[in-house]
């Protein structure tokens, strides 16, 4: 076993392959439990606290699951860099490319579900 291959399918590799398969599934479910039960929570009742306050609380939580989405992302594309690079099994390789792929994906989707935010009052 060469220390390339080594280096992504054991160890820290191996979380690091699985870190950039399932960051940008993890930050859409944070982004959408935080959202709904911030709004949730602000809706139910009175609060003491401005609309704009809570849309500015619901844009950094899109920001911050963005940024996580984009740290798969980027884990992603380093593990794909690796698997070209030696001869991996394809189970690394299509790893590293659903991570690269589903990443983007729920990146997007995070951005679009932050995006009535930006106009939209919160209840």
């Amino acid at each position: 076993m060469t220390r390339d291959r080594a280096s992504i399918d054991s160890g820290r590799g191996l979380f690091a392959l699985w870190g950039g398969w399932g960051l940008g599934i993890l930050a859409w479910a944070l982004h959408l439990g935080l959202s709904y039960g911030v709004v949730g929570w602000y809706c139910r009742e009175p609060r003491n606290i401005a609309a704009g306050e809570i849309s500015l609380g619901l844009h950094a939580i899109t920001l911050l699951c963005a940024l996580l989405a984009l740290t798969g992302i980027a884990l992603a594309r380093r593990n794909l860099r690796v698997a070209r690079q030696a001869s991996h099994r394809e189970r690394s390789r299509f790893m590293a490319w659903s991570g690269l792929i589903s990443g983007c994906f729920f990146l997007v989707v995070i951005l679009v579900q932050g995006w009535p935010n930006l106009w939209l009052e919160p209840c």
